[in-house]
């Protein structure tokens, strides 16, 4: 800052300069901050999509893992059955 002397003779400081540094200052950060809230919503917005897709692929995996076991069951039954009809053949043959 600058020493000046008013009209009585008195020293002050001349913060003309400086106070244009610091409002140029203040605009560049008001700025940065515009773009960093612009990012965060922008990735909110992204996460939540993201996460509504991860929700509904979790119903699909668990709707397949259903079906899933439900199939693997299912090939149990068949193959008891399977055994029973052989046994019951063998039987018919022997007799």
């Amino acid at each position: 800052m600058t020493l000046k002397y008013d009209e009585q003779g008195q020293p002050y400081e001349d913060g003309i300069a400086e106070n244009k540094k610091l409002k140029d200052r203040v605009k560049e950060l008001n700025n940065s901050l515009s773009i960093a809230l612009d990012l965060n919503d922008k990735y909110q917005r992204e996460n939540k999509d993201l996460g509504e897709k991860c929700k509904e692929a979790g119903r699909v995996m668990i709707e397949l893992n259903a079906k899933y076991e439900t199939s693997l069951k299912e090939i149990d039954r068949l193959s008891e059955e399977n055994t029973n009809i052989k046994t019951i053949k063998k039987g018919n043959k022997n007799a």
